[in-house]
Parts: C-alpha cells; structure tokens; sequence
C-alpha cells in the first residue's frame, strides 16, 4: 500500500524507502527479544547438561576410587559410608542430561554402587567371622587362666604366678573384639 502510495505520489519506485509504523517496530523489537532470550534459554541448558556430564564424570570418578579403596582396605567404614552417601546426594542433584552417554553413566553408576554394597556385605561377614575367631581364642586363653587358678589353688601366689597371669591378660587384650553377645560373657 505504502509502495502504491508512493508510485501515484512520485511516478516511479525509486527512493522508496518504508517506514512502519510504530506497532510493526514494537512487534519486531518484541519477537527479535523473544528469539534472543530462546536462544539463550537453550544455550543455558545445553551448557548445565554439559555441565551435568562433566560432574557426573567426575562423580563416578569418586565413586570408583571408594569403591577401590574399599577393596584394597577396609579402613574407615563409617567415613566411607558418609562418602558414599554424599556421592549418591551430589549424584540426585546434578539434574539430568540428554546424551548419548547418559544410558552408559547409569550402567557404570549402578555397577558401582552394587560393587561397593557387595564389598561392604563381605566386609562385615569377614568382621564377623574373625570376631567368632576372637571369641575362640578368647575363651582358649580363659580357660588357660581357669587352668593356672587350679593349679595355684592352695599355694601361695608367687610372682611368677601374677606374671603369667599378666602374660595372659594381655594377650586376651590384644586379641580383638569379639561378638556383642559373648563379650560381656568372656569377660
């Protein structure tokens, strides 16, 4: 219409130029804003999944070498749980990504906490195991003391006696831990 206008006004199309009005400026001015901030959106979210990779990255990173040094050492379990469950709390907030690698960081993510749930069970039935082997070499040594107590009944106690007495304690001391339930009992 303007181009018309102007073609009756001046007889030809040359030195045209249009000018639009103000609603067509704010609507331009309005989408071009629009697409900038979709674009931005976008980018924004690009880079957290970017940035959800690498932290994940190095989430299982941790979560391997707990679970190698687990393996290696029992060490500290209650330390190693604390870490394992902020590895886990960290894992739940780093969002979620769309990548062809995500499927693979799960798979290794879930096999890791499985492994380290598998060594901590066999951890504590080993625990277990040399608590009951405590327990036994606890009661040998009780008995040994029950053994020098008959002996010496009736006589006067030497040093001798008190030494190897002594001799026995402290190895029933050095010995370890035995089952909850028993220890009260052997000693």
């Amino acid at each position: 219409d303007a181009l018309s206008a102007y073609v009756a006004e001046s007889g030809s199309e040359e030195g045209f130029q249009y000018t639009p009005d103000e609603t067509s400026t704010q609507y331009e001015a309005l989408y071009k804003q629009i697409k900038s901030d979709k674009n931005t959106f976008f980018q924004n979210l690009d880079k957290a999944k970017d940035d959800n990779f690498s932290a994940k990255t190095d989430l299982l990173r941790r979560l391997r070498e707990l679970v190698e040094s687990d393996e290696a050492n029992a060490g500290d379990d209650k330390a190693s749980w604390n870490e394992f469950k902020k590895i886990q709390d960290e894992w739940k907030a780093a969002g979620n990504l769309n990548s062809p690698h995500n499927a693979t960081l799960w798979a290794t993510y879930h096999a890791l906490v499985d492994r380290y749930y598998s060594n901590r069970n066999i951890y504590f039935e080993l625990k277990e195991l040399d608590r009951k082997k405590n327990a036994g070499l606890k009661a040998d040594i009780i008995e040994k003391v029950e053994a020098l107590a008959q002996r010496s009944e009736g006589q006067e106690i030497t040093k001798k006696i008190i030494d190897e007495a002594n001799a026995l304690f402290e190895e029933y001391k050095h010995i370890g831990p035995a089952p909850k339930a028993e220890q009260e009992v052997l000693w």
